[in-house]
């Protein structure tokens, strides 16, 4: 039996609180990196659990687990006209793919796309169903 595997990043965006973005992102298995551009701090979020997504709890007083939406603990982050782009992909070997992209900012506008629009995208160019097309999956 295979497993999924995978990878999540986001794009390098600025913020306004280098450390309460770093206290927040701390909550999570996730790697923050900052690369200067211009001299001036920008920051990446890796996931580092190998799942190709985002958290979706955090750990709470006593252990308990906290519901979390992990693009808008980041969107609360974001500078004045930064934009968080958050994708990822996940696999399991050659059986399934998935993917998404998500863009957020720091008002919590948010558009999305998913690797598997592309069935809707060709039923409206083609007319073909997912049967008739096919699924990219075995």
């Amino acid at each position: 039996m295979t497993t999924m595997q995978g990878i999540a990043r986001t794009n390098y965006f600025r913020v306004k609180d280098i450390k309460a973005f770093r206290d927040s992102m701390n909550r999570f298995d996730v790697e923050v990196v900052e690369e200067p551009v211009n001299g001036v701090p920008h920051f990446a979020v890796f996931d580092t659990t190998n799942g190709g997504s985002w958290p979706v709890d955090v750990e709470g007083m006593g252990g308990k687990l906290i519901p979390v939406i992990f693009p808008h603990e980041i969107s609360a982050h974001l500078e004045d006209g930064e934009v968080a782009i958050l994708m990822g992909v996940s696999y399991e070997r050659t059986r399934s793919l998935r993917g998404h992209a998500l863009a957020i900012d720091n008002a919590g506008t948010v558009r999305k796309i998913e690797l598997d629009d592309i069935y809707d995208e060709v039923h409206l160019t083609w007319g073909l169903t997912v049967e008739e097309s096919g699924k990219v999956q075995f």
